[in-house]
């Protein structure tokens, strides 16, 4: 029978590939064009993808069976449909700061969007890109990364003085009980220290661990974030919004369902190339 003719209804099942054959097909994919192309098609799944886009780097601990140098990707994740938009892969002697610029600008547009990250993209590149280049807005976590501004937050919101300016109350999820307390300060870029920043904000969270019912551990964290939206501009119900936001589109939504749903660590396929197609597909 000619090739790529239909089988005859009542010849054999043609075998599945290999696992073999299934990794070296996989580690043939142009894995970089494969993520542009699934990003394109995840924006026109998300109407809301320039509003706010979660930022976010991820080790993929199975890609480093083969020579010990697990894969590490920064990707951009949309804060209402939890979907991932842009990933890239981080060079092996590098980090997730430098691959914040490139990794942006596969998206076309980002002008009113807000940007949010963690503490490691607190720097003046990375706001002076998005809100001069890119028009867009940021909130970043703050910590000792940033000494001087985090001293600066710190006078201005210190944390044995908290009048809670906005209080989510508690509610249920993952088996704990969670309450987030919010607080900020108007500031300036020349005050902050930091480029484009209008705002200092403190976050104090409370987590009651349950089982059976009962309380069983309780934590309280108290973080400081920085972002380039003046007060004027937003409540704090909309602050507390975009950071709960960067949160439950990160851990409860991407790295959720790529590390528990589906296992992303025990993945046998070490390569590089291999293991972005695989995350990518994860992505989906």
């Amino acid at each position: 029978m000619g090739a790529g003719l239909p089988l005859p209804l009542q010849s054999p099942k043609v075998p599945a590939p290999s696992y073999t054959t299934c990794f070296q097909v996989i580690n043939q994919v142009d894995a970089v064009q494969f993520a542009q192309l699934a990003g394109q098609w995840m924006m026109g799944r998300e109407i809301s993808v320039l509003e706010r886009l979660a930022v976010d780097g991820k080790l993929l601990r199975g890609s480093g069976r083969g020579d010990g140098k697990p894969l590490q990707l920064l990707s951009a994740v949309s804060h209402r449909l939890r979907l991932t938009v842009a990933q890239l892969a981080i060079a092996e002697k590098s980090n997730e700061i430098p691959a914040l610029q490139p990794m942006l600008e596969t998206l076309p547009c980002l002008e009113g969007s807000v940007i949010t990250a963690d503490a490691m993209q607190c720097q003046q590149q990375a706001a002076r890109y998005l809100t001069q280049q890119r028009g867009a807005d940021y909130l970043f976590g703050l910590k000792a990364n940033q000494e001087g501004i985090l001293e600066r937050a710190q006078v201005k919101l210190p944390q044995d003085f908290f009048p809670c300016e906005y209080d989510t109350g508690w509610s249920k999820e993952h088996g704990r009980l969670q309450r987030w307390r919010f607080q900020r300060k108007e500031t300036t870029p020349e005050q902050a220290g930091l480029c484009g920043c209008w705002q200092f904000i403190a976050v104090w969270r409370d987590r009651h661990y349950l089982r059976k019912g009962k309380v069983i551990k309780q934590e309280q964290e108290y973080s400081y974030y920085v972002t380039s939206l003046a007060c004027a501009e937003s409540t704090q119900g909309q602050i507390a919004q975009i950071i709960r936001g960067h949160w439950n589109a990160l851990e409860n939504g991407s790295h959720y369902q790529r590390d528990v749903t589906l296992g992303e660590d025990a993945s046998l396929i070490s390569g590089r190339a291999g293991a972005h197609v695989m995350a990518t597909l994860r992505n989906l």
